[in-house]
């Protein structure tokens, strides 16, 4: 699990083409996170945090994520 803080949004695109198709779940609190090809991000509903999830950038990795994790999700992205 590797988590990218917001501190770090410059940095985003050079981080994942680095990481590549390792089998690295990629985590993180950076606005389109999960547009932008990362696999779970924090998003914050009113006092609530949830998250959103892009399926197609996990499998690209070789990693399946739980249907129960799935289920709990806000947004659930299968095309990159």
């Amino acid at each position: 699990v590797l988590f990218i803080g917001s501190t770090e949004e410059n940095q985003l695109p050079a981080i994942l083409t680095a990481l590549g198709t390792a089998p690295v779940l990629t985590v993180a609190d950076v606005p389109d996170f999960v547009k932008r090809g990362g696999m779970i991000q924090f998003v914050l509903d009113g006092n609530r945090v949830k998250f959103e999830i892009n399926i197609a950038a996990a499998q690209r990795a070789g990693l399946s994520l739980s249907s129960e994790l799935l289920k709990v999700a806000r947004v659930v992205r299968k095309t990159p």
